[in-house]
Protein backbone atom coordinates (compact mmCIF):
# COMPACT_ATOMS: atom_id res chain seq x y z
CA UNK A 1 0.00 0.00 0.00
CA UNK A 2 3.40 2.51 0.46
CA UNK A 3 3.10 2.39 -3.03
CA UNK A 4 -0.06 3.66 -3.61
CA UNK A 5 0.26 6.39 -1.10
CA UNK A 6 3.85 7.27 -2.48
CA UNK A 7 1.88 7.57 -5.72
CA UNK A 8 0.32 11.12 -5.54
CA UNK A 9 -0.26 12.16 -9.20
CA UNK A 10 -3.76 12.83 -9.88
CA UNK A 11 -5.44 11.51 -12.72
CA UNK A 12 -6.88 13.37 -15.69
CA UNK A 13 -10.71 13.17 -15.55
CA UNK A 14 -10.40 14.25 -18.75
CA UNK A 15 -8.44 11.69 -20.71
CA UNK A 16 -11.25 9.92 -22.67
CA UNK A 17 -11.16 13.01 -24.79
CA UNK A 18 -7.28 13.45 -24.42
CA UNK A 19 -6.77 15.77 -22.20
CA UNK A 20 -8.18 18.83 -21.39
CA UNK A 21 -8.86 21.49 -24.31
CA UNK A 22 -7.99 25.10 -23.06
CA UNK A 23 -11.00 27.70 -23.39
CA UNK A 24 -10.08 30.75 -21.52
CA UNK A 25 -13.88 31.98 -21.15
CA UNK A 26 -14.88 28.82 -20.02
CA UNK A 27 -12.69 28.16 -17.25
CA UNK A 28 -12.78 31.51 -15.83
CA UNK A 29 -16.80 30.93 -15.49
CA UNK A 30 -16.18 27.42 -13.99
CA UNK A 31 -13.70 29.08 -11.77
CA UNK A 32 -16.13 31.73 -11.06
CA UNK A 33 -18.66 29.01 -10.08
CA UNK A 34 -16.55 26.78 -7.94
CA UNK A 35 -15.15 29.87 -5.76
CA UNK A 36 -18.98 30.67 -5.02
CA UNK A 37 -19.93 26.65 -3.48
CA UNK A 38 -16.90 25.20 -2.78
CA UNK A 39 -17.12 26.70 0.79
CA UNK A 40 -20.49 25.36 1.10
CA UNK A 41 -20.43 21.83 -0.80
CA UNK A 42 -16.84 20.75 0.85
CA UNK A 43 -18.49 20.47 4.58
CA UNK A 44 -21.26 18.29 2.69
CA UNK A 45 -19.11 16.24 0.32
CA UNK A 46 -16.44 15.25 3.40
CA UNK A 47 -19.44 13.90 5.38
CA UNK A 48 -20.54 11.68 2.97
CA UNK A 49 -17.34 10.28 2.07
CA UNK A 50 -16.50 9.15 5.94
CA UNK A 51 -20.17 7.61 5.69
CA UNK A 52 -19.28 5.85 2.24
CA UNK A 53 -15.52 5.08 3.27
CA UNK A 54 -16.91 3.48 7.05
CA UNK A 55 -19.60 1.13 4.58
CA UNK A 56 -16.47 0.14 2.53
CA UNK A 57 -14.66 -0.64 5.14
CA UNK A 58 -17.30 -2.51 7.12
CA UNK A 59 -17.88 -4.18 4.02
CA UNK A 60 -14.49 -5.74 3.67
CA UNK A 61 -14.08 -3.83 -0.15
CA UNK A 62 -11.25 -1.55 1.41
CA UNK A 63 -8.72 -2.39 3.98
CA UNK A 64 -8.83 -1.11 7.29
CA UNK A 65 -4.53 0.69 6.97
CA UNK A 66 -6.31 2.28 3.55
CA UNK A 67 -9.58 3.29 4.98
CA UNK A 68 -7.69 5.34 8.17
CA UNK A 69 -5.02 6.83 5.57
CA UNK A 70 -8.00 8.20 3.63
CA UNK A 71 -10.01 9.09 7.22
CA UNK A 72 -7.10 10.72 8.41
CA UNK A 73 -6.90 13.31 5.73
CA UNK A 74 -10.83 13.75 5.50
CA UNK A 75 -10.76 14.25 9.00
CA UNK A 76 -8.57 17.36 9.02
CA UNK A 77 -10.11 19.11 5.99
CA UNK A 78 -10.94 22.73 7.38
CA UNK A 79 -11.00 26.25 6.04
CA UNK A 80 -7.21 26.33 5.28
CA UNK A 81 -8.12 22.78 3.14
CA UNK A 82 -10.26 24.87 1.17
CA UNK A 83 -8.41 27.71 1.15
CA UNK A 84 -5.46 25.46 -0.30
CA UNK A 85 -7.84 23.95 -2.67
CA UNK A 86 -8.52 26.83 -4.41
CA UNK A 87 -4.92 28.35 -4.54
CA UNK A 88 -4.45 25.01 -6.10
CA UNK A 89 -7.54 25.18 -8.76
CA UNK A 90 -7.01 24.09 -12.02
CA UNK A 91 -9.27 23.29 -15.35
CA UNK A 92 -9.19 19.97 -15.35
CA UNK A 93 -10.39 19.95 -11.42
CA UNK A 94 -12.88 22.38 -11.93
CA UNK A 95 -15.43 21.18 -9.57
CA UNK A 96 -15.61 21.11 -5.72
CA UNK A 97 -15.89 17.36 -5.83
CA UNK A 98 -13.60 16.65 -8.25
CA UNK A 99 -10.78 19.43 -6.69
CA UNK A 100 -11.29 17.41 -3.29
CA UNK A 101 -10.36 14.08 -4.87
CA UNK A 102 -7.30 15.63 -6.60
CA UNK A 103 -6.65 17.29 -2.83
CA UNK A 104 -6.57 13.85 -1.17
CA UNK A 105 -4.40 12.40 -3.59
CA UNK A 106 -1.79 14.77 -3.39
CA UNK A 107 -2.24 13.71 0.13
CA UNK A 108 -2.34 10.31 0.52
CA UNK A 109 -1.57 8.88 -3.02
CA UNK A 110 -4.34 6.97 -5.36
CA UNK A 111 -5.94 5.81 -3.22
CA UNK A 112 -8.01 8.50 -2.28
CA UNK A 113 -9.81 7.40 -5.58
CA UNK A 114 -11.57 4.67 -3.59
CA UNK A 115 -14.04 6.49 -2.35
CA UNK A 116 -15.68 6.72 -5.84
CA UNK A 117 -16.02 3.07 -5.49
CA UNK A 118 -19.88 2.01 -6.72
CA UNK A 119 -20.45 5.72 -6.96
CA UNK A 120 -21.43 8.44 -9.28
CA UNK A 121 -20.25 12.10 -8.54
CA UNK A 122 -23.69 13.76 -7.84
CA UNK A 123 -25.64 12.01 -5.44
CA UNK A 124 -26.55 12.39 -2.92
CA UNK A 125 -25.20 16.26 -3.01
CA UNK A 126 -28.60 17.41 -5.00
CA UNK A 127 -30.88 16.12 -1.75
CA UNK A 128 -28.51 17.02 0.84
CA UNK A 129 -28.29 20.71 -0.19
CA UNK A 130 -32.15 20.99 0.05
CA UNK A 131 -32.48 19.58 3.60
CA UNK A 132 -31.68 22.20 6.02
CA UNK A 133 -33.47 24.75 4.01
CA UNK A 134 -36.58 22.47 3.99
CA UNK A 135 -36.24 21.67 8.22
CA UNK A 136 -35.83 25.70 8.32
CA UNK A 137 -39.10 26.86 6.41
CA UNK A 138 -41.04 24.05 8.60
CA UNK A 139 -39.52 25.48 11.74
CA UNK A 140 -40.65 29.07 10.17
CA UNK A 141 -43.80 27.89 9.51
CA UNK A 142 -44.87 26.43 12.82
CA UNK A 143 -43.44 29.51 14.61
CA UNK A 144 -45.90 31.35 12.03
CA UNK A 145 -48.98 28.97 12.55
CA UNK A 146 -48.51 29.78 16.27
CA UNK A 147 -48.39 33.52 15.58
CA UNK A 148 -51.53 33.33 14.08
CA UNK A 149 -53.46 31.39 16.87
CA UNK A 150 -51.54 33.92 19.03
CA UNK A 151 -53.32 36.50 17.29
CA UNK A 152 -56.79 34.68 16.95
CA UNK A 153 -57.05 34.64 20.71
CA UNK A 154 -56.89 37.86 20.99
CA UNK A 155 -59.15 38.98 18.51
CA UNK A 156 -61.93 36.31 18.58
CA UNK A 157 -64.26 39.47 19.74
CA UNK A 158 -62.51 41.59 17.32
CA UNK A 159 -65.46 42.66 14.95
CA UNK A 160 -65.09 43.75 11.21
CA UNK A 161 -66.53 43.46 8.29
CA UNK A 162 -66.15 40.41 5.63
CA UNK A 163 -66.11 40.75 2.25
CA UNK A 164 -66.77 38.74 -1.01
CA UNK A 165 -65.75 40.20 -4.33
CA UNK A 166 -64.43 43.01 -2.82
CA UNK A 167 -67.75 44.32 -1.09
CA UNK A 168 -69.18 44.01 2.05
CA UNK A 169 -70.74 40.70 2.55
CA UNK A 170 -70.87 39.26 6.11
CA UNK A 171 -69.80 40.34 9.47
CA UNK A 172 -66.60 38.10 11.22
CA UNK A 173 -64.40 38.46 13.78
CA UNK A 174 -59.82 39.33 12.95
CA UNK A 175 -59.76 36.25 15.10
CA UNK A 176 -61.90 34.06 12.94
CA UNK A 177 -60.47 35.19 9.41
CA UNK A 178 -56.79 34.65 10.95
CA UNK A 179 -57.94 31.06 12.16
CA UNK A 180 -59.13 31.16 8.34
CA UNK A 181 -55.20 30.99 7.02
CA UNK A 182 -54.02 28.73 9.71
CA UNK A 183 -56.11 25.89 7.93
CA UNK A 184 -54.54 26.09 4.30
CA UNK A 185 -50.81 26.72 5.43
CA UNK A 186 -51.27 23.61 7.93
CA UNK A 187 -52.25 21.79 4.80
CA UNK A 188 -49.29 23.35 2.86
CA UNK A 189 -46.99 22.31 5.69
CA UNK A 190 -48.11 19.20 5.45
CA UNK A 191 -46.87 19.02 1.94
CA UNK A 192 -43.30 20.32 2.86
CA UNK A 193 -42.98 17.60 5.58
CA UNK A 194 -43.88 15.36 2.56
CA UNK A 195 -41.54 17.33 0.45
CA UNK A 196 -38.84 16.32 3.26
CA UNK A 197 -39.37 12.49 3.60
CA UNK A 198 -39.30 12.62 -0.58
CA UNK A 199 -36.10 14.25 -0.51
CA UNK A 200 -34.14 12.43 2.60
CA UNK A 201 -33.86 9.49 0.51
CA UNK A 202 -30.43 8.04 -0.17
CA UNK A 203 -29.31 7.84 -3.94
CA UNK A 204 -25.57 6.72 -3.56
CA UNK A 205 -24.42 3.25 -4.66
CA UNK A 206 -26.38 3.76 -7.65
CA UNK A 207 -23.19 3.31 -10.06
CA UNK A 208 -23.95 4.97 -13.07
CA UNK A 209 -27.57 3.62 -12.91
CA UNK A 210 -26.88 -0.39 -12.70
CA UNK A 211 -26.11 -0.61 -9.38
CA UNK A 212 -22.61 -1.95 -8.94
CA UNK A 213 -20.61 -5.52 -8.62
CA UNK A 214 -19.51 -4.48 -4.93
CA UNK A 215 -21.27 -6.06 -1.84
CA UNK A 216 -22.12 -2.64 -0.65
CA UNK A 217 -24.76 -1.49 2.22
CA UNK A 218 -26.66 1.66 1.07
CA UNK A 219 -28.62 1.55 3.43
CA UNK A 220 -25.55 2.18 6.68
CA UNK A 221 -24.51 5.19 5.13
CA UNK A 222 -28.05 6.29 4.63
CA UNK A 223 -28.42 6.29 8.92
CA UNK A 224 -25.07 7.77 9.09
CA UNK A 225 -25.96 10.76 6.97
CA UNK A 226 -29.91 11.22 9.11
CA UNK A 227 -31.50 9.55 5.64
CA UNK A 228 -34.93 7.89 6.37
CA UNK A 229 -34.28 5.91 3.63
CA UNK A 230 -32.90 4.72 0.05
CA UNK A 231 -33.97 5.06 -3.09
CA UNK A 232 -33.98 1.54 -4.57
CA UNK A 233 -33.77 1.50 -8.14
CA UNK A 234 -31.11 2.04 -9.19
CA UNK A 235 -31.88 4.65 -12.48
CA UNK A 236 -34.60 5.77 -10.11
CA UNK A 237 -32.35 7.20 -7.98
CA UNK A 238 -30.39 9.42 -10.75
CA UNK A 239 -33.43 10.20 -12.87
CA UNK A 240 -36.21 11.23 -10.45
CA UNK A 241 -37.13 15.05 -10.18
CA UNK A 242 -40.50 14.75 -8.10
CA UNK A 243 -38.30 15.81 -5.01
CA UNK A 244 -37.99 18.97 -6.61
CA UNK A 245 -41.56 19.35 -7.92
CA UNK A 246 -42.82 18.55 -4.67
CA UNK A 247 -40.75 20.82 -2.60
CA UNK A 248 -41.98 23.86 -5.16
CA UNK A 249 -45.57 22.64 -4.97
CA UNK A 250 -45.43 23.07 -1.76
CA UNK A 251 -44.05 26.23 -1.30
CA UNK A 252 -46.80 27.02 -3.64
CA UNK A 253 -49.39 26.19 -1.57
CA UNK A 254 -48.28 28.08 1.10
CA UNK A 255 -47.27 31.59 -0.18
CA UNK A 256 -50.26 31.46 -2.57
CA UNK A 257 -52.84 31.98 0.22
CA UNK A 258 -50.47 34.06 2.32
CA UNK A 259 -50.04 36.38 -0.85
CA UNK A 260 -53.54 36.92 -0.66
CA UNK A 261 -54.17 37.50 3.04
CA UNK A 262 -50.92 40.15 2.54
CA UNK A 263 -53.19 41.51 0.17
CA UNK A 264 -56.24 42.03 2.19
CA UNK A 265 -53.73 43.66 5.02
CA UNK A 266 -52.32 46.01 2.63
CA UNK A 267 -55.53 47.22 1.05
CA UNK A 268 -56.94 47.29 4.91
CA UNK A 269 -53.78 49.30 6.06
CA UNK A 270 -54.72 52.27 3.76
CA UNK A 271 -56.32 55.43 5.32
CA UNK A 272 -59.15 54.62 3.33
CA UNK A 273 -59.75 51.73 5.08
CA UNK A 274 -57.58 52.11 8.44
CA UNK A 275 -58.40 48.90 9.72
CA UNK A 276 -55.04 47.67 10.75
CA UNK A 277 -51.64 49.90 10.59
CA UNK A 278 -48.52 48.50 10.42
CA UNK A 279 -45.66 48.56 13.22
CA UNK A 280 -42.82 51.45 12.59
CA UNK A 281 -40.74 48.99 12.64
CA UNK A 282 -41.79 46.42 9.58
CA UNK A 283 -42.77 49.64 7.50
CA UNK A 284 -40.59 51.25 4.91
CA UNK A 285 -40.42 55.13 4.44
CA UNK A 286 -40.15 57.07 1.12
CA UNK A 287 -37.18 58.55 -0.52
CA UNK A 288 -39.23 61.35 -1.38
CA UNK A 289 -42.54 61.73 0.50
CA UNK A 290 -42.23 62.44 4.42
CA UNK A 291 -45.86 61.39 4.93
CA UNK A 292 -44.87 57.79 3.78
CA UNK A 293 -45.18 54.63 5.99
CA UNK A 294 -45.29 51.90 3.09
CA UNK A 295 -46.22 48.05 4.22
CA UNK A 296 -43.73 46.94 1.70
CA UNK A 297 -43.47 43.51 3.71
CA UNK A 298 -46.47 42.57 2.14
CA UNK A 299 -45.38 43.80 -1.77
CA UNK A 300 -42.64 41.36 -1.26
CA UNK A 301 -44.37 38.26 0.34
CA UNK A 302 -46.79 39.16 -3.03
CA UNK A 303 -43.31 38.98 -5.55
CA UNK A 304 -42.59 35.77 -3.76
CA UNK A 305 -45.24 33.54 -5.49
CA UNK A 306 -43.83 34.92 -8.94
CA UNK A 307 -40.60 33.66 -8.02
CA UNK A 308 -41.40 30.25 -6.57
CA UNK A 309 -44.04 29.92 -9.60
CA UNK A 310 -40.64 30.84 -12.07
CA UNK A 311 -38.48 27.90 -10.20
CA UNK A 312 -41.43 25.72 -10.47
CA UNK A 313 -41.78 26.16 -13.74
CA UNK A 314 -38.42 25.59 -14.68
CA UNK A 315 -38.10 22.52 -13.47
CA UNK A 316 -40.91 21.15 -14.82
CA UNK A 317 -40.37 22.57 -18.52
CA UNK A 318 -36.18 21.87 -18.03
CA UNK A 319 -37.15 18.15 -17.22
CA UNK A 320 -40.10 16.96 -19.02
CA UNK A 321 -38.27 16.14 -22.72
CA UNK A 322 -34.94 14.88 -21.03
CA UNK A 323 -33.84 10.99 -20.90
CA UNK A 324 -34.55 9.60 -17.25
CA UNK A 325 -31.18 8.93 -16.22
CA UNK A 326 -28.77 11.09 -15.29
CA UNK A 327 -28.70 13.87 -17.23
CA UNK A 328 -26.77 17.93 -16.92
CA UNK A 329 -29.96 19.04 -16.49
CA UNK A 330 -30.93 17.54 -12.84
CA UNK A 331 -27.85 18.94 -11.75
CA UNK A 332 -29.04 22.59 -13.17
CA UNK A 333 -32.84 22.11 -12.07
CA UNK A 334 -31.81 20.71 -8.56
CA UNK A 335 -30.13 24.50 -7.88
CA UNK A 336 -32.64 26.55 -8.85
CA UNK A 337 -35.02 24.64 -5.58
CA UNK A 338 -32.51 25.59 -3.13
CA UNK A 339 -32.85 29.83 -3.56
CA UNK A 340 -36.52 29.76 -3.57
CA UNK A 341 -37.08 27.65 -0.02
CA UNK A 342 -34.43 30.37 1.33
CA UNK A 343 -36.51 33.20 0.29
CA UNK A 344 -39.71 31.81 1.42
CA UNK A 345 -38.09 31.32 4.53
CA UNK A 346 -37.29 34.86 4.95
CA UNK A 347 -40.59 35.99 3.73
CA UNK A 348 -42.42 33.64 6.36
CA UNK A 349 -40.15 35.25 8.80
CA UNK A 350 -41.10 38.98 7.74
CA UNK A 351 -44.44 38.10 7.52
CA UNK A 352 -44.70 36.57 11.21
CA UNK A 353 -43.27 39.96 12.70
CA UNK A 354 -45.56 42.82 10.45
CA UNK A 355 -48.42 40.00 12.31
CA UNK A 356 -46.66 40.00 15.84
CA UNK A 357 -46.42 43.62 15.37
CA UNK A 358 -49.63 45.25 14.11
CA UNK A 359 -52.00 47.97 15.70
CA UNK A 360 -55.28 45.98 14.92
CA UNK A 361 -57.69 49.08 15.08
CA UNK A 362 -60.56 47.41 16.64
CA UNK A 363 -63.08 50.66 17.07
CA UNK A 364 -62.41 51.05 13.05
CA UNK A 365 -63.45 47.77 12.17
CA UNK A 366 -66.45 47.52 14.04
CA UNK A 367 -67.65 51.13 12.26
CA UNK A 368 -67.35 49.71 9.21
CA UNK A 369 -68.92 46.64 9.63
CA UNK A 370 -71.93 48.51 10.91
CA UNK A 371 -72.30 51.24 8.65
CA UNK A 372 -71.89 48.75 5.84
CA UNK A 373 -74.86 46.12 4.97
CA UNK A 374 -73.23 43.38 5.87
CA UNK A 375 -75.75 41.83 8.32
CA UNK A 376 -78.25 41.91 6.12
CA UNK A 377 -78.76 38.10 5.67
CA UNK A 378 -79.36 38.62 9.42
CA UNK A 379 -82.22 40.30 9.04
CA UNK A 380 -83.67 38.56 6.48
CA UNK A 381 -83.19 35.47 8.51
CA UNK A 382 -85.19 37.40 11.39
CA UNK A 383 -87.87 38.06 8.82
CA UNK A 384 -87.72 34.45 7.91
CA UNK A 385 -87.79 33.59 11.94
CA UNK A 386 -89.92 35.96 13.93
CA UNK A 387 -92.09 37.44 10.86
CA UNK A 388 -92.61 33.62 9.02
CA UNK A 389 -91.75 35.41 5.77
CA UNK A 390 -90.86 32.83 3.24
CA UNK A 391 -86.59 32.97 3.01
CA UNK A 392 -86.85 34.72 -0.93
CA UNK A 393 -89.50 36.82 -0.05
CA UNK A 394 -87.54 37.78 2.96
CA UNK A 395 -84.40 38.56 0.83
CA UNK A 396 -86.47 40.60 -1.85
CA UNK A 397 -87.43 42.51 1.90
CA UNK A 398 -84.35 43.68 2.64
CA UNK A 399 -82.72 44.45 -0.09
CA UNK A 400 -85.29 46.59 -1.50
CA UNK A 401 -84.65 48.42 2.56
CA UNK A 402 -80.82 48.66 1.64
CA UNK A 403 -81.21 49.81 -2.07
CA UNK A 404 -83.57 52.67 -0.67
CA UNK A 405 -80.91 53.43 2.23
CA UNK A 406 -78.43 53.52 -0.25
CA UNK A 407 -80.43 55.70 -2.34
CA UNK A 408 -80.69 58.53 0.52
CA UNK A 409 -77.49 58.16 1.46
CA UNK A 410 -78.06 56.51 4.71
CA UNK A 411 -76.93 53.21 6.54
CA UNK A 412 -77.35 49.92 7.68
CA UNK A 413 -78.85 51.76 11.16
CA UNK A 414 -80.54 53.84 9.79
CA UNK A 415 -83.44 50.87 9.38
CA UNK A 416 -86.45 51.38 10.63
CA UNK A 417 -89.22 49.74 11.74
CA UNK A 418 -91.34 51.62 10.04
CA UNK A 419 -89.37 51.40 6.73
CA UNK A 420 -89.27 47.52 7.04
CA UNK A 421 -93.29 47.41 7.70
CA UNK A 422 -93.93 49.77 4.22
CA UNK A 423 -91.64 46.94 2.35
CA UNK A 424 -93.42 44.17 3.72
CA UNK A 425 -96.55 45.06 3.23
CA UNK A 426 -95.75 46.27 -0.79
CA UNK A 427 -94.18 42.97 -0.76
CA UNK A 428 -96.06 40.47 0.68
CA UNK A 429 -99.89 42.34 1.06
CA UNK A 430 -99.62 41.48 5.08
CA UNK A 431 -99.19 43.71 7.87
CA UNK A 432 -96.57 42.62 9.62
CA UNK A 433 -95.65 44.65 12.75
CA UNK A 434 -91.44 44.56 13.45
CA UNK A 435 -89.71 45.63 16.42
CA UNK A 436 -86.88 47.83 17.37
CA UNK A 437 -85.11 44.76 19.36
CA UNK A 438 -86.00 42.59 16.36
CA UNK A 439 -84.73 45.14 13.91
CA UNK A 440 -81.15 45.48 16.04
CA UNK A 441 -80.97 41.48 16.32
CA UNK A 442 -80.58 41.44 12.40
CA UNK A 443 -78.30 45.11 11.87
CA UNK A 444 -76.46 44.61 14.82
CA UNK A 445 -72.66 43.33 13.73
CA UNK A 446 -71.81 41.84 17.53
CA UNK A 447 -75.27 40.58 17.55
CA UNK A 448 -74.50 38.91 14.32
CA UNK A 449 -71.01 37.46 15.06
CA UNK A 450 -72.71 35.88 18.23
CA UNK A 451 -75.55 34.42 16.84
CA UNK A 452 -73.52 32.28 14.45
CA UNK A 453 -72.60 29.51 16.20
CA UNK A 454 -72.84 26.75 12.95
CA UNK A 455 -69.35 24.46 13.39
CA UNK A 456 -66.95 26.58 12.00
CA UNK A 457 -68.90 30.01 11.88
CA UNK A 458 -67.78 33.53 13.58
CA UNK A 459 -69.11 32.98 17.39
CA UNK A 460 -66.60 33.65 19.77
CA UNK A 461 -66.66 30.47 21.09
CA UNK A 462 -66.74 28.48 17.88
CA UNK A 463 -63.87 30.10 17.30
CA UNK A 464 -62.21 29.42 20.40
CA UNK A 465 -62.97 25.94 20.22
CA UNK A 466 -61.27 25.94 16.53
CA UNK A 467 -57.95 27.71 18.10
CA UNK A 468 -58.01 24.60 20.97
CA UNK A 469 -58.02 22.01 18.03
CA UNK A 470 -55.29 23.38 15.65
CA UNK A 471 -53.48 23.97 19.27
CA UNK A 472 -53.30 19.92 19.24
CA UNK A 473 -52.33 20.03 15.53
CA UNK A 474 -49.40 22.41 16.39
CA UNK A 475 -48.73 20.62 18.92
CA UNK A 476 -48.23 17.29 16.54
CA UNK A 477 -46.27 19.76 14.07
CA UNK A 478 -43.72 20.55 16.63
CA UNK A 479 -43.22 17.36 17.85
CA UNK A 480 -42.45 15.66 14.47
CA UNK A 481 -40.20 18.69 13.51
CA UNK A 482 -38.26 17.85 16.94
CA UNK A 483 -38.04 14.11 15.75
CA UNK A 484 -36.13 15.48 11.89
CA UNK A 485 -33.87 17.63 14.03
CA UNK A 486 -32.80 15.20 16.41
CA UNK A 487 -32.46 12.58 13.81
CA UNK A 488 -29.89 14.82 12.02
CA UNK A 489 -27.98 15.51 15.39
CA UNK A 490 -27.95 12.08 16.76
CA UNK A 491 -26.93 10.98 12.99
CA UNK A 492 -24.19 13.56 13.06
CA UNK A 493 -23.26 12.29 16.51
CA UNK A 494 -22.83 8.55 15.05
CA UNK A 495 -21.08 9.43 12.31
CA UNK A 496 -18.75 11.27 14.43
CA UNK A 497 -18.41 8.30 16.82
CA UNK A 498 -17.67 5.69 13.95
CA UNK A 499 -15.03 7.88 12.75
CA UNK A 500 -13.03 8.09 15.43
CA UNK A 501 -13.70 4.17 16.20
CA UNK A 502 -11.96 3.47 12.55
CA UNK A 503 -9.18 5.77 13.69
CA UNK A 504 -8.45 4.66 16.78
CA UNK A 505 -8.17 0.85 15.68
CA UNK A 506 -11.25 0.55 18.06
CA UNK A 507 -13.55 -2.62 18.65
CA UNK A 508 -16.84 -0.53 18.53
CA UNK A 509 -15.91 -0.30 14.73
CA UNK A 510 -17.58 -3.38 13.36
CA UNK A 511 -15.83 -5.41 10.56
CA UNK A 512 -19.48 -6.30 9.14
CA UNK A 513 -22.30 -3.57 9.03
CA UNK A 514 -25.01 -3.59 11.80
CA UNK A 515 -28.31 -5.47 12.00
Amino acid sequence: MSSLIDNRKSIDPFGRIGGKKSNDLIDRERYLEFNATIHQQIPMFVSVHQAWLLMLTQQGIVERPRAQAIMNELVRIDEHAVAEMIENWTPSAWEPMVQLEHYLTAKVGQIASDLNIARTIPPPFYRMGLLHPLLAIIEESILLLDTLLCQAELHDLTVMPGYTHFQHAQPMTYGHYLVGLFDPLARALCQIEAAYSTTNQFELGCGALSGTSFPVDRHYPAELLGFDGVVEHTNDAVAATDFLIDTLSALTNIFVPLSRVANDLDIWSTSEFGMVEIADEISNPSSMMPQKKNPAVFEFCRRTVASILGAYSEVVCGSHATQYGDVTEMRELSFAVKPRLIEATRQLRAFRAALDTMIVKKERMLELAATGFSTATELAAVLYREAHIPLRMAHGVVADAVRQAVKEGKTAQDITPEILTAIIREVTGQEVAMSRDQINAGLDPVRFVQAHRSEGGVAPEIVRGMIRKRRAVLAEFTERQALRTRRREDADAELACQVRALLNGSADFALTPPA
